[in-house]
């Protein structure tokens, strides 16, 4: 008898444990498994002449991201970190000046540049946001000799809210996209500049000479990497179902002998 109430308290104990198990993780914060992989080498310019109004992009397929394996469980949300340090060069200049016996002047502008997410065709959104390409650039010149100027910047996209940028809230996204055991494909990071224009006085054939140079990335080191992160609801935990199978077997035993008694 005192054998069968061992039994007995050892059954309820491996239920509650069992119990509690299944409670924690219906309450736990669900887990996220991430991957990162180094952003291509881009070197790449554009020469405009006398643009109103006219954009500018400069693309890089991402590759080399693994699908969330469905057999992980079920796919919550999907955010991605961007770390990103380039440099930009722009060329501005005249190559004719109307009157030779007045002075001329350009002067360049953009509305904004962003960092755009693509796959396959669909605009996920500005994933980094939207900055100033430049506060303003401009030359001038007189006694026939066509203005000419440049400049040169580095800057760095790095997103620093915490948990990434949540593409998955975006309105084109699709799920499925992210979903299976092979890789990512079509997913490209853009960087764009709007509307780019020029005004010119006593000038005319305005050009603007705009280079992107982003060197290869470094996981090690994080430079220039683009990550994306999988939040998920996991399958059940197999600890508690085994917990709760052997209170099963406990109990049965205990019926036994109680029997025998």
């Amino acid at each position: 008898m005192q054998l069968s109430k061992r039994l007995m308290a050892s059954a309820l104990g491996s239920m509650a444990l069992a119990f509690v198990g299944v409670s924690e993780a219906a309450v736990a914060i669900n887990p996220v498994v991430s991957y990162t992989v180094a952003l291509p080498d881009i070197s790449e310019s554009n020469y405009l002449m006398d643009p109103v109004g006219d954009s500018v992009f400069f693309m890089t397929v991402i590759a080399g991201l693994p699908q969330f394996d469905p057999a992980m469980g079920t796919l919550q949300r999907i955010t991605v970190d961007i770390n990103a340090a380039f440099e930009q060069n722009i060329g501005l200049g005249a190559d004719i000046v109307n009157d030779d016996s007045l002075p001329h002047s350009v002067e360049f502008f953009t509305a904004f540049t962003d960092l755009e997410l693509i796959y396959n065709g669909l605009n996920y959104g500005n994933v980094v946001g939207q900055t100033a390409l430049l506060d303003g650039l401009d030359c001038f010149g007189g006694g026939g000799e066509a203005c000419q100027n440049y400049a040169q910047f580095s800057d760095t996209w790095a997103e620093s809210e915490i948990g990434g940028v949540d593409i998955s809230a975006y309105s084109d996204y699709v799920a499925d996209h992210f979903i299976g055991t092979g890789e990512v494909s079509a997913l490209e990071l853009w960087y764009v500049a709007y509307e780019i224009g020029t005004i010119a006085d006593n000038a005319s054939d305005i050009f603007v000479i705009h280079e992107f140079l982003l060197p290869g990335g470094n996981t090690a080191t994080d430079y220039n990497t683009f990550t994306i992160n999988y939040e998920y609801t996991p399958v059940p935990i197999p600890a508690a179902a085994w917990l709760f199978g052997s209170a099963l077997v406990g109990l049965r035993v205990f019926r036994r002998d109680g029997r025998r008694a």
